[in-house]
């Protein structure tokens, strides 16, 4: 029996070790989850600076307003559609080549004779994107090879 008098206490100080352990174990852990999400959270969701410095400072972290776009299709007949009527401003053209031409050229001319836009689209590369900011009036898109490829573009006062 002398033995288990022994044994006891050995397994109440272990017991409490063990406990003590695992408390310190847990707490490491949290402390690394809280590092972890500090590190990795990115500089636009953190917190905002309180200093009033900081809170003079300009936001200038706007979204791009949306625009919208016209696609507009060159085909072996032409461009479809072949007129587009839309308010003045910033827009997207979108030029899809479905031609079969090795190379075309696409520009944007105003009514006066000004080439407002001036674009190569391969075979390789058929889709073109471009965006451009007008003022109103009358404009038209033409191919440098084919006189009859036209596609007249009006924009009205907003």
């Amino acid at each position: 029996m002398s033995t288990d008098h022994v044994a006891r206490p050995c397994l109440r100080r272990s017991r409490t070790a063990h406990v003590a352990l695992v408390i310190v174990a847990a707490t490491v852990v949290a402390a690394l989850a809280v590092s972890v999400r500090v590190w990795t959270k990115s500089p636009a969701s953190a917190a905002p600076l309180t200093t009033a410095a900081a809170q003079n400072e300009p936001q200038n972290k706007r979204e791009p307003a949306p625009y919208h776009v016209e696609l507009i299709t060159l085909r072996p007949q032409g461009f479809v559609p072949g007129e587009i009527r839309r308010p003045a401003g910033r827009f997207m053209i979108g030029i899809d080549n479905r031609t079969g031409l090795k190379e075309i050229e696409i520009s944007l001319i105003k009514e006066t004779g000004t080439k407002e836009r001036e674009v190569r689209i391969s075979r390789n590369k058929p889709d073109w994107r471009g965006v451009v900011n007008l003022p109103p009036g009358n404009y038209e898109l033409r191919e440098a090879t084919h006189p009859d490829w036209v596609c007249r573009i009006t924009l009205t006062a907003n």
